[in-house]
């Protein structure tokens, strides 16, 4: 399900504009290849991760297994931002769509939530739209007028069972039913959706089998220096190594992004950029490794490791506290 690259460039736009306005420190967009996140973007503790699509269910199976286990392991928020689904149905401002488990919005929904703070009511799912309800409020509301469950359920229109449901909260109302709801007992009982704190599942990623290659190398040696890396596909980077434990004094978690020299030293450029602009925003380290031992300088302004500077290094933290002396040397250039 190709889309109109023109169309695309211009939605990303409108979001980075709007990301920029609202005070978020914003990443270069990933576009050396197909990635499951176009952007990161952070305003002190609020971390998205972003795809942007005009039809949200072009989003691909991978790059949804792959985008949420990259927010879980950055505690991140996955979103998709678009403006159609299904046969080119536009999608509604002020409701959430779920693609594969992630949240989804239109760029006007969007711009309420970072502007006004207003998160939306109503979600769509199989169906139609729908409101999830506070039962609480609705029974002691219920029981405050001295309304019987039928007679409740007689002035909305739905069967006794379906208010005491409502009521344990044990099923959401249609988006007809929770107007009709509203109009009878005449206070608002449908709290706002945070999709930022939707509990995402995350899936298991199957472990690929490399062919001999620099990438195997690289992998295999974070393994035995006690590393846990993880082999993206649809990622600017190729490795990702969570939870690093940094040197002293410093004694914390960090999060290394990993590019491969790929023998392509104008696409790897780009990509390397893409990689620093993405880990500064999400607050982890980036890597290049590469093949050839005589390089001296940083590649494109990135910590530069050869495979057999790396074949040195024992053990995580001597990693991190090689990759901090290079980024050192970086910035007295």
């Amino acid at each position: 399900m190709k889309e109109s690259s023109s169309k695309r460039s211009h939605l990303v736009a409108e979001v980075v504009d709007l990301l920029q306005k609202t005070d978020f420190d914003v990443s270069s967009r990933c576009t050396i290849k197909s990635t499951c996140f176009d952007l990161a973007a952070r305003r002190q503790k609020l971390l998205f991760l972003l795809k942007i699509l005009v039809n949200i269910d072009s989003l691909q199976k991978l790059h949804a297994i792959e985008l949420k286990l990259l927010a879980k392991l950055l505690t991140a928020s996955p979103l998709l931002v678009g403006q159609r689904c299904r046969r080119h149905e536009a999608i509604q401002d002020g409701v959430v769509y779920k693609r594969h488990g992630i949240p989804a919005v239109s760029p006007q929904t969007a711009r309420d939530l970072l502007i006004k703070g207003l998160f939306p009511l109503i979600y769509a799912s199989r169906g139609g739209l729908y409101v999830r309800l506070n039962s609480e409020l609705l029974r002691s509301i219920r029981e405050a007028r001295k309304l019987s469950l039928a007679e409740l359920a007689r002035e909305i229109g739905v069967s006794r069972r379906t208010i005491y449901d409502y009521e344990r909260g044990e099923m959401d109302a249609s988006l007809e039913t929770a107007i009709r709801l509203e109009k009878v007992l005449e206070i608002p009982i449908f709290p706002a959706i945070d999709f930022l704190k939707w509990d995402i599942e995350v899936e298991k990623l199957e472990k690929a089998l490399l062919p001999e290659s620099l990438e195997r190398e690289v992998y295999e040696r974070f393994e035995e220096i006690g590393l846990d890396p993880i082999l993206l596909k649809t990622t600017p980077f190729d490795i990702f190594a969570p939870d690093s434990i940094a040197p002293a004094p410093e004694r914390k978690f960090v999060n290394i992004m990993t590019a491969i020299d790929k023998g392509d030293e104008t696409q790897s450029g780009k990509r390397i950029q893409t990689v620093k602009s993405v880990a500064a925003v999400t607050h982890s380290e980036s890597l290049y490794v590469t093949e050839d031992d005589s390089i001296e300088q940083p590649f494109q302004g990135v910590a530069t490791l050869s495979i057999q500077e790396l074949e040195k290094i024992k053990e995580g933290k001597t990693l991190l506290r090689a990759i901090r002396k290079k980024s050192k040397k970086i910035r007295n250039i």
